[in-house]
């Protein structure tokens, strides 16, 4: 074969490689223009409701007024704020893969992947599948239905979309300011009464109370807040009833401001708010502080001076 005719077929391979990448590039022309991801304002206020569906499971943020739920429960304010924070996005993600092989491996496919859309005025306007955990810090891979184009995002929203019900419901029991307060009623194996007047603190039964130790008390339920959730089996599991103790706390005009219901079983400490079906998982080696006894909230006895040495 001649020199010419070899130059002729590198040349024809040549072009027909150009014409391969060409088609190649041209055919996810529409991928890699989504692929800086130019999402539309996702504002709260303007949210109906976010689900996300990850196999068998989903999760459902639904807004009611300018209150949130998830899956029935109370949504707490943070980890909500939090998720309409991680739209916003600063950083302009990278083009990671182009390719429905890579699904599987960056977690963008069907099985793996968390479906995500925020519904606005009756319409899905964010679909998105979120993907694997990426090497760098606070950063994953995503793609919009329906696309080829796997992105880098860099931001909390992949972090986010991974959290449990548990995690977005809201774990404030209480939160109630001392000044309003004028009663505290404990229920247990000694119950007992204190009633304000003024800054002073006294016993319902008449005695004197350090007025600074229940102002301690107090500060607890200024906000008030549970370390975790559990059922309502899970707080009766080998429940003792002697173990149960009560506190109200009462505001001007005998107003009931607070009441809660402490309940030790083997799994642990549950509290229970009046009113509220949630059973609260709190610290159980905060208990006394929560509901202490009476002993402690008497004033401390003066110490007694020290006898002069005899010579």
């Amino acid at each position: 074969m001649s020199a010419t005719q070899l130059r002729v077929i590198a040349l024809t391979l040549m072009l027909l490689i150009s014409g391969w990448l060409g088609a190649r590039l041209l055919s996810h022309k529409s991928d890699v223009i989504r692929g800086r991801l130019m999402l539309p304002p996702v504002k709260a206020e303007q949210t109906d409701s976010i689900v996300i569906r990850h196999g068998a499971d989903t999760l459902r943020l639904v807004r009611a007024g300018t209150a949130w739920t998830v899956n029935g429960y109370r949504a707490g304010r943070e980890p909500v704020g939090q998720l309409f924070l991680a739209f916003i996005d600063t950083t302009v993600p990278d083009l990671a893969a182009v390719s429905p092989s890579s699904f599987q491996r960056m977690g963008v496919d069907s099985s793996s992947g968390y479906w995500l859309r925020v519904w606005s005025g009756g319409q899905p306007t964010v679909k998105l599948v979120i993907g694997a955990l990426a090497p760098q810090a606070s950063s994953g891979y995503v793609r919009r239905e329906g696309s080829d184009s796997i992105l880098l995002w860099r931001g909390n929203l992949v972090d986010l979309a991974r959290r449990q019900v548990n995690e977005w419901r809201d774990r404030q029991i209480g939160a109630v300011v001392p000044e309003s307060v004028f009663s505290v009623t404990v229920t247990a194996r000694r119950s007992y009464g204190l009633r304000r007047s003024g800054t002073t603190w006294r016993f319902a039964t008449g005695g004197a109370a350090d007025s600074g130790r229940v102002a301690g008390l107090l500060a607890l339920y200024r906000g008030f807040s549970a370390s975790g959730f559990g059922t309502a089996a899970q707080a009766d599991s080998g429940k003792k009833p002697a173990a149960r103790r009560t506190l109200a706390l009462g505001g001007a005009g005998g107003a009931k401001l607070l009441e809660l219901t402490f309940d030790s079983s083997s799994t642990g400490l549950w509290a229970r708010r009046t009113g509220d079906d949630n059973v609260y998982r709190v610290d159980a080696w905060r208990l006394n502080s929560f509901v202490p006894p009476d002993s402690a909230l008497r004033p401390v006895p003066p110490a007694k001076a020290a006898s002069p040495a005899h010579h």
